[in-house]
C-alpha cells in the first residue's frame, strides 16, 4: 500500500499521534496558566472569596483563547492584561533574553498549531513537524509558563515594596489624621 503512494495505516496513526501531542501540550499549558492566574489572584486578595469567584467566572473561565495573539510574534497582548508597566517590564525581559524569546515563540507556535487543528479540519490538516520537534517546542514553551509564574509573583512583590516606600509610616500617619 505504501509503495502505491497511498497513505498507510502507520502514516495515519503517526499523523494523528502528532496532532494529539500538540493538543495535549496546549491543553496542559491552558490549565497551568489558568491555575497560575487563579493562585495569583487568591494570593493578592488574601483568598477573598467574592473576588476570586468573580475572576474565576469572568476573567479566567473560557477566556484563555483571548489572552494571546496566537499568530503574533510576542506575548504583549497577555502582558498588557496586567497594565502598561507590567507589559513594558515583561516585554523588556523578552527583548533582552534570547532564551526567553525562544520560549515565547515556541509557546505561541504550539498555540497557533492547536488553533488550526481545532478550528479547521483536524483530520485533513497536515502537520509538518515530527514528534521530537513537537516535544522540543513543548519543553521550550514550558519555560514561558515558568516565567509567567515567576514574573507575576516577583513583579507583585516589587510593586508592593514600591508602594510601601511611597507611602511609608509617616505618610500613613498623615492619611490617618486627614492631612
Amino acid at each position: 500500500m505504501e509503495q502505491s503512494g497511498e497513505f498507510s495505516f502507520r502514516d495515519i496513526a503517526d499523523n494523528t499521534f502528532k496532532k494529539t501531542l500538540v493538543l495535549s501540550a496546549a491543553s496542559f499549558f491552558e490549565d497551568k496558566i489558568r491555575k497560575i492566574l487563579l493562585n495569583f489572584v487568591s494570593e493578592q486578595t488574601k483568598d477573598h472569596e467574592l473576588i476570586v469567584a468573580f475572576v474565576r467566572s469572568k476573567a479566567i473561565s473560557r477566556q484563555y483563547h483571548t489572552y494571546f495573539d496566537w499568530d503574533g510574534k510576542n506575548a504583549n497582548r497577555f502582558f498588557s492584561l496586567f497594565g502598561s508597566d507590567f507589559r513594558d517590564s515583561a516585554s523588556a525581559d523578552v527583548k533582552n533574553n534570547e532564551r526567553l524569546n525562544l520560549y515565547v515563540n515556541s509557546f505561541l507556535e504550539l498555540g497557533s498549531i492547536r488553533n488550526r487543528l481545532v478550528h479547521l479540519n483536524f483530520a485533513s490538516i497536515p502537520l509538518d513537524k515530527t514528534c521530537e520537534e513537537i516535544y522540543s517546542l513543548y519543553k521550550k514553551a514550558y519555560g514561558f509558563i515558568e516565567y509567567i509564574e515567576t514574573k507575576l509573583n516577583s513583579y507583585s512583590d516589587e510593586t508592593e515594596q514600591h508602594q510601601t516606600l511611597k507611602s511609608g509610616p509617616l505618610q500613613k500617619s498623615f492619611l490617618l489624621f486627614g492631612a
